[in-house]
């Protein structure tokens, strides 16, 4: 996803075309897509409770939702169509800032990602019972 927003940006492969880099990246992001979406969900899995009600844990599923509505608006303009991007301006304009709107949001969620383990769960959930008395009796 950065590799094809930085080229969009113009900060990055400029001897590629921008329609080359998206084509050729397009089966590697959806590959990426299911294998992290899939050890998320396993992670989740694993202290569901405590993410629930984690702060960031919410902010990060919010935004892929603005991932998602940033991919329903733009798909169809501009990536479904990258062979186009470069000899319109106005199209390229749409593009740059779509590609700018993406960094931001996968920044955004890799920061959240990030700081959820920092953030302590609530007391009187029922893990943290089930831990407490683990430990007593270890």
């Amino acid at each position: 996803i950065l590799v094809t927003d930085l080229r969009i940006l113009g900060a990055g492969m400029k001897s590629i075309s921008i329609a080359d880099v998206v084509n050729r990246t397009r089966m590697w992001k959806r590959i990426g897509l299911v294998f992290a979406g899939g050890c998320g969900f396993l992670l989740f899995c694993s202290k569901a409770e405590a993410y629930y009600y984690n702060p960031l844990f919410r902010a990060k599923i919010f935004l892929f939702a603005m991932v998602a509505v940033h991919a329903i608006i733009f798909k169809g303009s501009i990536y479904n169509q990258p062979e186009n991007i470069e000899g319109n301006p106005a199209l390229m304009s749409k593009a740059r800032m779509a590609a700018g709107i993406s960094i931001t949001l996968w920044t955004c969620i890799m920061i959240a990602g990030r700081g959820i383990g920092y953030l302590t769960a609530p007391a009187g959930l029922h893990f943290a019972g089930l831990l407490g008395r683990l430990t007593n009796v270890l």
